[in-house]
């Protein structure tokens, strides 16, 4: 038997018995755990959205001022 053949030997026992495990000591059902993912997905698309939103508001701002100080400068330079 080669390397290579002990090694998918192994990774598929020890799929299986890992999937067992986990069935037999999970501690909720299918559907609960399911509910508990979609709530938490929801939470951090939202937490998500904000942090884009934020770094929007943060960037325009930034680019504002940048565009207010670039005025200022050209003016100070015609001005002298």
């Amino acid at each position: 038997m080669s390397s290579e053949d002990s090694f998918y030997k192994g990774f598929f026992y020890g799929a299986t018995l890992g999937f067992i495990a986990g069935i037999i000591y999970a501690p909720k059902t299918g559907n609960e755990t399911r509910e508990i993912l979609g709530e938490n997905i929801k939470d951090w698309k939202i937490k998500a959205n904000d942090l884009v939103d934020s770094a929007k508001e943060r960037l325009n701002n930034a680019v504002q001022e940048g565009v207010e100080e670039s005025k200022r400068s050209r003016q100070d330079l015609y001005d002298e």
